[in-house]
């Protein structure tokens, strides 16, 4: 009967009360997956052939239409678990041959339908590239929502998820600071799947001691876009030594210069849009929603005002402009890229420092 968030599904777990439709999905697929088990405990404590029916894409309607309608044996209630059925695949008649298996779930019946890997955003593509897409998950987010309830897992903020990862290396034996888990979101992102896999890791490691800075920077490998943060947080606190070395980790990589000025670039962007917004006396939640953010890019851009304030708005204006430049004439000309590249990286320190605005 609702469209909820994480916490409020968590609570929602805590009691006896079940409804006959569940719809989980989002962004941070480690969420679904584990709150999809949670869920399956909760409705199937004891799970046989007679009262649990698991289906995936491959399912044909009609057997799912059958094990709705199966009476439970020797259990409370029939479960039926859908997972990473895309919806978008279907023509009318599937579609309203599914809705109507929904509309008459038995009483003693639970549909769990759950999306652990398939990607919303890759259905809303299929669906836009279809006639006969106008019905697919859209319409059937908009059903469960009314009728049973919808969970949308979004990226956790930043405090959340430091706490996170602090529990995740407690349970491993270990512990770990906010402070230390923040630099390990900085190499990793946000995303809980590598996280956590990177978080067994050192808690291996670490062998019962704590977990350090020091450890993650020798056994954490970074994503390029952490890579490219790193080196845009050297440029603009003026580390030049810091900067350059980055730099040359970069091409010693074989990492392309046009992927490395994009990203580098869009991190530009997403500080000059901060600030000026903060000038304009609005908070980062409102512009990043105002602007489509995903939800794992607001605590990146109140980092970057947090550490980066001093810096003024002409300085990341110049910046900008400077890149634009680079970028142009790596697309258009022959030019050592290195080269290119460590000019402009010298040419943003000093623009970072200029304290003259506009």
């Amino acid at each position: 009967m609702a469209l909820l968030k994480e916490d409020e599904f968590k609570k929602m777990l805590s009691s006896s009360k079940f409804e006959s439709v569940y719809l989980l999905y989002g962004e941070e697929k480690f969420l679904v997956s584990h709150y999809t088990d949670l869920l399956t405990k909760k409705v199937a404590p004891i799970i046989n052939e007679f009262n649990f029916h698991l289906f995936d894409d491959d399912a044909d309607i009609s057997d799912i239409s059958v094990a709705v309608n199966v009476m439970p044996f020797m259990s409370e209630r029939n479960v039926v678990k859908i997972v990473d059925f895309d919806f978008n695949k279907f023509n009318k008649d599937d579609y309203d041959a599914f809705l109507k298996i929904l509309k008459n779930i038995p009483d003693t019946t639970i549909v769990i339908i759950t999306m652990p890997t398939l990607d919303e955003k890759q259905a809303k593509k299929k669906e836009d590239d279809e006639e006969k897409g106008k019905k697919s998950f859209a319409k059937l987010k908009d059903y469960v929502t009314k009728h049973g309830v919808c969970v949308n897992f979004e990226h956790r903020a930043e405090l959340k998820l430091e706490k996170t990862l602090c529990k995740w290396a407690k349970d491993g034996n270990s512990k770990m600071s906010e402070l230390t888990a923040s630099k390990l979101i900085n190499f990793v992102g946000t995303d809980l799947t590598s996280l956590h896999s990177e978080v067994e890791k050192l808690c291996a490691f670490a062998n019962g001691e704590e977990i350090t800075e020091e450890m993650i920077e020798k056994l954490v490998t970074k994503n390029l876009e952490a890579q490219i943060f790193s080196l845009f947080d050297f440029i603009v606190r003026g580390q030049s030594d810091k900067a350059m070395t980055t730099l040359s980790t970069l091409f010693f990589q074989n990492e392309a210069p046009i992927a490395i000025i994009t990203i580098l670039s869009n991190a530009y962007v997403d500080f000059y849009r901060a600030k000026v917004a903060r000038e304009s006396s609005i908070f980062p939640d409102d512009f990043a929603k105002e602007l489509k953010y995903p939800s794992n890019r607001v605590w990146v851009l109140k980092n970057m005002l947090n550490k980066y304030g001093y810096v003024t708005t002409s300085a990341i204006r110049k910046s900008i402009e400077e890149i634009t430049n680079v970028y142009e004439r790596l697309v258009s000309v022959s030019t050592n890229a290195q080269t290119e590249l460590e000019k402009l990286v010298a040419k943003l320190i000093l623009f970072a420092k200029d304290k003259t605005d506009e």
